[in-house]
């Protein structure tokens, strides 16, 4: 014991010693506004990858440090695999379900207490490279490539320059690990994210620990997701040197408050729809059945309940039909009945039974009005779509997509074309009519728990200027594919808040726009042409945004809460 408590003071030493060498940042006096805006690259960074820590003749050896002006990792085995925000707090999660929790930008972690408030999905390492952009603009962008090092671009992606060089470190376990607990031993970093409240760059590098860039350009090494219970009291007291330390301001970025805010539910907005003519704004929660508003004002206008209590009535879906005169709610695994509502009486025309999908939607053609869900009960039937004809219900086909299982469909408007999302990423464009597939936009890809998350289309729409069908993928990525031959037309990596995988997201009607929700409530409007971000609200609303939908006229964005509440915004304040 006293022989690792040595060796832990040691290491602090040198920590200390490493901070002290590094030259001062030029940006240290860089605008708050500007914070994140990463520096030149320290000294070290001139000499050949792997001679930063070689000992000449009459010097002190020392453990080899990471190029680039970065001190040595940890030689205890601490590490994370991800990081999740929620609320005003960042929550590492390490392997065995361990979770580690901070207030303070990266700079202190604390054991979390209770129920974890991530799960397994939520924490999968990653191993491809990866971008991750600092400032909601995209001038300043960050790049990720495990293993070998970090880029960082400073004019939105034209040149890049080497800022960390990760091959010099020893990437084997330090120390056997307690008792059940699992080491990740996997090149970092793993995840990657700015706090835009401390302007800090948080890297996981898995069980190497949690390597910090600060503001003013220093890097250090934090301790978080311990595999190793030895003495840390050294580099606790090094962190709260840091803590102490007056670093740049954040990003200065003003929320645009909304317009309105109706207390909707009692908590959990699971579905938000508005009724063709705009004027009606329906929403489900967890108290069940689905709720009318006036819009924009917010008013209640009708609850609509059935089932024994609320949960047989809590939605997955719903939608109106083109004329407005019929609304269409989809159960959950409570209550399975695809219910078809008259909107004149609030009188149920017909139900059936079987359906637990947010996957729906509506058009008008040929004379007729048709609605298309996918079914989604039986896990046989993931990929089954029916068709029913409109106001009356009546069943018209059923037809199977040849994705693993639908997220997402939408109607080419005025046409009997429907496009669909599925789980595993993949995309298709059918006709209804004919019951044909028409083209695959983007071939399924295997079902991967660990990756489905990001895979997963979460909303489909249609740019009529440019006849394309568009999918925004759970990563943040967004492909536009030709309607008329399915030849991509374009493709995006959106600048989205850092989150593993994005919770919600909503084209506007007339294709132009496209809303981003992320777990922790950030909610980012974008060009869904150029990606360019048009509003980004970037401060966390306590609680995770759970859907977005734009009004027919797309002047309006409503997005619903855990809370329970639902805020809607006029997009021209928004992007102003």
């Amino acid at each position: 014991m006293m022989f690792r408590n040595s060796l832990v003071i040691f290491l602090a030493f040198i920590i200390l010693l490493a901070c002290s060498q590094t030259p001062p940042a030029e940006s240290a006096s860089t605008p708050a506004g500007e914070a994140v805006a990463p520096l030149p690259p320290a000294e070290s960074a001139n000499r050949p990858a792997g001679e930063a820590g070689i000992p000449q003749s009459g010097e002190i050896t020392r453990p080899p440090a990471v190029s680039m002006g970065v001190p040595p990792p940890p030689t205890e085995d601490f590490g994370v695999n991800c990081f999740v925000e929620f609320g005003d707090s960042i929550t590492a999660g390490a392997p065995s379900f361990h979770h580690y929790s901070s207030k303070d930008g990266g700079l202190t972690w604390e054991e979390a207490s209770g129920e974890p408030s991530m799960s397994g999905s939520d924490c999968s390492p990653r191993k491809e490279p990866w971008e991750l952009w600092a400032l909601p603009d995209g001038t300043v962008r960050y790049q990720f490539n495990p293993g070998t090092n970090i880029l960082l671009s400073t004019d939105s992606g034209a040149s890049w320059e080497k800022i960390l060089d990760l091959e010099d470190i020893d990437w084997k376990p330090q120390n056997t690990p307690e008792t059940g607990t699992e080491v990740v031993v996997q090149p970092g970093p793993l995840d990657a994210m700015i706090d835009h409240a401390s302007g800090n760059l948080l890297l996981a590098m898995g069980h190497a620990g949690i390597l910090l860039r600060l503001p003013s350009g220093d890097w250090q090494w934090v301790e978080a997701g311990r595999y190793y219970y030895g003495d840390l009291s050294s580099i606790r007291a090094e962190v709260a040197r840091l803590k102490e330390q007056d670093t740049a301001g954040p990003l200065s970025v003003t929320p645009v408050m909304p317009d309105t805010v109706i207390k909707a539910h009692e908590n959990y907005t699971t579905t938000l729809v508005f009724s063709p003519d705009g004027e009606t704004l329906a929403s489900s929660g967890y108290d069940g059945g689905i709720k009318l508003f006036d819009f924009p004002k917010g008013d209640l206008q009708h609850w609509q309940k059935w089932g024994k209590d609320r949960r047989d009535s809590t939605l997955y879906g719903a939608a109106f039909s083109a004329d407005g005169s019929t609304l269409v709610t989809s159960g959950t695994n409570v209550d399975k009945t695809l219910n078809f509502w008259d909107m004149a009486n609030g009188e149920l025309i017909s139900k059936y039974e079987g359906f637990q999908t947010e996957a729906l939607d509506s058009t008008a053609f040929s004379d007729q009005q048709t609605l298309a869900i996918a079914y989604g009960e039986d896990p046989n039937q993931k990929n089954q779509i029916k068709v029913f004809h409109l106001p009356g219900g009546e069943l018209q086909s059923t037809f199977s997509s040849q994705l693993s299982e639908i997220t997402s469909l939408k109607f080419i408007p005025g046409t009997s074309l429907l496009a669909v999302g599925g789980f595993s990423g993949g995309v298709e464009l059918l006709d209804i009519e004919s019951g044909e597939k028409v083209f695959t936009l983007q071939p399924d890809q295997p079902a991967d728990d660990r990756a489905a998350a990001s895979r997963k289309v979460y909303s489909t729409g249609y740019h009529p200027a440019e006849d394309a069908v568009m999918s925004v993928f759970g990563d943040a990525t967004l492909k536009a594919w030709d309607a008329t031959n399915g030849e991509p037309a374009w493709s995006l990596s959106l600048p989205g808040a850092h989150g593993w995988y994005a919770s919600s997201a909503a084209f506007s009607a007339d294709g132009q726009m496209v809303a981003l929700g992320f777990p922790n409530g950030p909610l980012m409007l974008f060009d869904s042409m150029d990606g360019s971000a048009l509003s980004g609200q970037w401060s966390s609303d306590k609680g995770t945004l759970m859907e977005l939908e734009f009004s027919p006229d797309s002047r309006w964005l409503a997005a619903g809460y855990a809370s329970g509440d639902v805020k809607i915004w006029q997009v021209s304040r928004m992007v102003e």
